[in-house]
């Protein structure tokens, strides 16, 4: 399992297919696949209207640049602007659906506002409240879910790209809240990229 934090992820994503990520991991567990026969899908989720907080300037717009960029070198793409937690916990489900194969690779990108509650990392939904750090589980959307999901299958490798606002907007009254995000623990049946934004 290989962990990368960089900054320029969207050129890098531009610039470079990522296949050659996916041949690399291949090669240094001495498996070489034919990559012609690698399906790619990816989830790309862009939140900017939150309603409680003037609105982000880039998330929209970075995630429809994300989902070009993806589909110009080979990608299924589904794409969701201003998600709901309904709406993103069903979309991680259908994903992790999505990605349960040998010959597949999952890419799971996020633009938006994250927090750290507690050790954990949540993505912030537009129907948040101010009020969600007190009920983290039942406001906002743990990425828990979404490792979980990448445990359960058996795919070729996955990418992960957070590129999530480091400042909490949440109500800061309770003290459990942290900038930036926490380590991840990592599934330990395949390959896994994780790439943090920094803004």
């Amino acid at each position: 399992i290989k962990t990368i934090r960089f900054i320029f992820i969207k050129f890098l994503l531009v610039a470079s297919n990522l296949a050659t990520f996916y041949i690399s991991f291949a090669e240094d567990r001495a498996i070489r696949p034919h990559t012609s026969s690698i399906k790619k899908v990816a989830l790309v989720i862009g939140n900017a209207n939150y309603g409680w907080l003037d609105p982000l300037k880039n998330p929209a717009n970075d995630a429809k640049v994300m989902k070009r960029s993806l589909e110009e070198i080979g990608f299924e793409v589904k794409m969701r602007l201003d998600g709901t937690r309904e709406e993103i916990v069903r979309d991680l489900k259908r994903f992790g659906d999505s990605i349960d194969s040998k010959n597949t690779v999952g890419l799971f990108y996020y633009a938006g506002h994250g927090v750290q509650i507690e050790n954990q990392n949540y993505l912030v939904p537009i129907d948040a409240t101010l009020e969600a750090n007190g009920l983290p589980n039942f406001e906002l959307v743990s990425l828990s879910l979404l490792m979980r999901e990448l445990k359960q299958v058996e795919n070729f490798a996955n990418v992960i790209i957070l590129d999530a606002c480091r400042t909490n907007p949440l109500n800061q009254n309770s003290g459990q809240t942290s900038q930036g995000l926490a380590e991840m623990n990592y599934p330990k049946n395949n390959d896994l990229l994780i790439a943090y934004a920094t803004s």
